[in-house]
């Protein structure tokens, strides 16, 4: 799911940062939304220069904090699972708090429901 989002992303003019504890499912991902880039300029869904200049907004990063770093909105894509999704979430706070006291950001969850 989280490729999806970054396709949309990244095609819709933002910088993009998948990010993943494992190296294999990140080149995966973006393997993936490379050919579904390509797929689309080959349909004429979009020009192949928008395709590459998409595919340049994403970058990749092996912990939230530095995918967080920097961000002012994180969706947050991981397994249906609280505890892996609020320490995502925590994570991601922490990262900004350190970087950019005092500013917010918004950040999105896929989490059909969230408990106290």
């Amino acid at each position: 799911m989280g490729r999806g989002i970054a396709y949309a992303s990244a095609l819709g003019g933002y910088r993009t940062i998948l990010e993943d504890v494992m190296p294999e499912m990140l080149t995966k991902a973006r393997a993936w939304i490379a050919q579904a880039f390509d797929e689309g300029a080959k349909r004429g869904k979009l020009a192949a220069e928008e395709a590459a200049v998409a595919l340049k907004r994403i970058s990749t990063a092996s912990s939230v904090e530095d995918a967080c770093r920097e961000s002012d909105f994180l969706i947050e894509a991981v397994p249906e699972e609280m505890e892996l999704s609020s320490s995502c979430t925590r994570s991601s706070t922490n990262s900004r708090t350190e970087r950019r006291a005092g500013q917010q950001h918004l950040i999105a969850s896929r989490l059909l429901k969230w408990r106290k």
